[in-house]
């Protein structure tokens, strides 16, 4: 998956920064994001690791950092 979401970030990026189908991209790109956050920062929240090292901290500090 991470060539398929930096093949993304690059495209979509470039599409903006040219101004071409700057919502369509903005639009896919907060998805992008999206799923990024509910897949890896919120499961730190709830102090679940899915297959990451071991935290010193699983709360909000541990999230935040």
């Amino acid at each position: 998956m991470r060539p398929f979401v930096g093949i993304i970030g690059i495209a979509f990026g470039m599409l903006i920064l040219v101004g071409l189908l700057t919502r369509i991209a903005a639009v896919l790109l907060l998805i992008n994001i999206g799923v990024a956050i509910l897949s890896t920062k919120i499961p730190i929240l709830f102090g679940h690791s899915y297959g990451l090292p071991r935290l010193a901290h699983y709360n909000l500090w541990g999230m935040l950092h």
